[in-house]
C-alpha cells in the first residue's frame, strides 16, 4: 500500500478546497493508498517554494521518510512557476517519492521507483504554459484597467442590488472588476480560481440578470 501526501492549494483570491480534497480522497481510496496528511495551502502559486509554507512542510515531511507519492489535482495546484516545479520534482525524486497529478492521470515515478522521464517532461512543459497564460492574464488585465481608467469608468460592485447579492459582489470584489472589464467567464475563473458556475452568478448580477456571459476563452 502505497503512503501518500495530499497536496491541495487555492489562490488568496477564490476557489474552495473541500472540492480538491474531496476529489484526491475518492482517488486514494480507489486505489488504496494510505493518506498520511493533508497540506492545505492559500498562495499564489507563483510564489517560490522558500516562501510557501505548504511546500515546505511537504519537503519536511518527505525528508522524514515513510512516503511514497505526493498527490495534487493538477500541476498548477503545485506550482506555476517551471523551476521551482522543478527543484520540488527534483528533491522528491531524490527521495524516491513520486508526484501523482490526478487531472492528467500521470506518474513521475514507475511502479519500481524509476523516474519516468517522458511524464517528467510533459509536466514541465504544462509548468511552462501555466505560467505564461498567467502572464497573458496579467498583462490584459493591466491594459483593460489603463483603458477604463482613461475612459472615467469606476470599478467596484453595482449598488442597489439585494442582500443576498450584495454579499456575494463584496465576497469576489476580483470578479466583479474582471467582468466589468469585459473578460470571459473563463477567463474571470481562471484568474480568480473561482467555479464557472460562481464565475457565471456574478457576472449575472453585475450584467443584468438576463444576460448570459460568453464562456469562450479570449
Amino acid at each position: 500500500m502505497k503512503r501518500v501526501i495530499h497536496f491541495i492549494r487555492k489562490s488568496t483570491i477564490g476557489q474552495e478546497l473541500d472540492h480538491q480534497e474531496n476529489l484526491l480522497n475518492e482517488t486514494s481510496k480507489q486505489n488504496g493508498w494510505e493518506v498520511i496528511e493533508v497540506i492545505r495551502e492559500t498562495i499564489s502559486g507563483t510564489k517560490k517554494n522558500e516562501d510557501r509554507r505548504g511546500i515546505i512542510h511537504l519537503q519536511d515531511l518527505i525528508s522524514g521518510g515513510g512516503i511514497d507519492l505526493v498527490v495534487v489535482w493538477e500541476i498548477s495546484r503545485i506550482s506555476r512557476s517551471p523551476r521551482d516545479f522543478h527543484n520540488l520534482l527534483s528533491f522528491l525524486h531524490d527521495r524516491r517519492v513520486g508526484l501523482y497529478i490526478k487531472n492528467l492521470n500521470l506518474f513521475t515515478l514507475t511502479d519500481d521507483g524509476k523516474e519516468n522521464h517522458i511524464t517528467s517532461l510533459i509536466l514541465t512543459l504544462m509548468s511552462e504554459i501555466s505560467k505564461m497564460e498567467t502572464v497573458t492574464l496579467r498583462e490584459r488585465v493591466k491594459v483593460s484597467l489603463n483603458n477604463l481608467k482613461q475612459k472615467g469608468v469606476i470599478l467596484g460592485r453595482p449598488v442597489g442590488t439585494k442582500e443576498d447579492e450584495a454579499k456575494l459582489l463584496k465576497k469576489y470584489p476580483d470578479a466583479v472588476k474582471y467582468i466589468k472589464m469585459g473578460l470571459s467567464i473563463r477567463e474571470v475563473s481562471k484568474l480568480t480560481k473561482l467555479a464557472i458556475n460562481t464565475t457565471n452568478k456574478i457576472s449575472k448580477i453585475v450584467r443584468g440578470k438576463g444576460e448570459e456571459c460568453t464562456l469562450a476563452a479570449g
